[in-house]
Formats: structure tokens, C-alpha cells, sequence
């Protein structure tokens, strides 16, 4: 798979790169933002097929950030997998509630992360 953009967005650098290191075989486009502002902003510029959104972030936190990208018009496919350690039950609720496509807790699996990134990527670009 060679085509898509996957937009990483955590305040920890070290994260955003594990995540796009493990990322790098399924051959997509990968952008980082370092909080929900900076997220907002590459949003509107790039247009991701995936976004992989931290929660807990300074500013603007994922849960805003994922209620933004749901109310823009013209990102109705983008996928959002939630990529955070929130993971109380009331966490994983809300974000469903919210409109997050998957849920994926940190640590992550690098086969895990990238099987899953590559399943949305597929529902993106259908």
C-alpha cells in the first residue's frame, strides 16, 4: 500500500516516532503534530486518510480535537483511531460516542498499530 496520509498527533515526540517508524512498510504519508491546535491546523491543509489521536494533550485535547474533525465538512472518510493510555472503560465509551473509529492503547504493538492503521487506511480510500 503506497498511497494515503496518516497524521500522528502527540505531545510526546518519542511516541510520534515509534508510531511513524512502525508505520514506515505500509508505504503512506506520515505527518506528525505535536498537540490538537497543530493537529487542527494539518488537518486542514493535508486532509489525512487516518488520524491517530492522543487524548490527553495540552490546548486542545483529542476528544476536542476529534469533535472538530467530525463537525468539517469534506472530512466525513477521514478515520480517527484514538492512540492513547486513557483507557478507562468511560474513555473508550466517550470516544465511540464521539465518532473514533478504533482505540488503540498505548504501549502499542508495532504489527498491531500497523495492521490497524492499514485496515482504516483501507475504509479511507474506499
Amino acid at each position: 500500500m503506497s498511497n494515503g496520509i496518516v497524521l500522528i498527533v502527540d505531545d510526546t515526540k518519542f511516541i510520534r516516532l515509534l508510531a511513524s517508524t512502525a508505520l514506515k512498510p505500509l508505504g503512506c504519508t506520515v505527518i506528525e503534530a505535536e498537540n490538537g491546535a497543530m493537529a487542527l491546523d494539518l488537518i486542514e491543509e493535508h486532509h489525512p486518510d487516518v488520524v491517530l489521536l492522543d487524548v490527553v494533550m495540552p490546548e486542545i485535547d483529542g476528544f476536542q480535537t476529534l469533535a472538530h474533525i467530525r463537525s468539517t465538512p469534506g472530512m466525513e472518510n477521514t478515520q480517527v483511531a484514538m492512540l492513547t493510555t486513557a483507557g478507562m472503560p468511560s474513555d473508550l465509551e466517550l470516544g465511540a460516542e464521539m465518532g473514533a473509529d478504533a482505540y488503540i492503547l498505548k504501549p502499542f504493538d508495532n504489527d498491531g498499530l500497523r495492521a490497524k492503521v492499514a485496515e482504516l487506511l483501507e475504509l479511507a480510500t474506499d
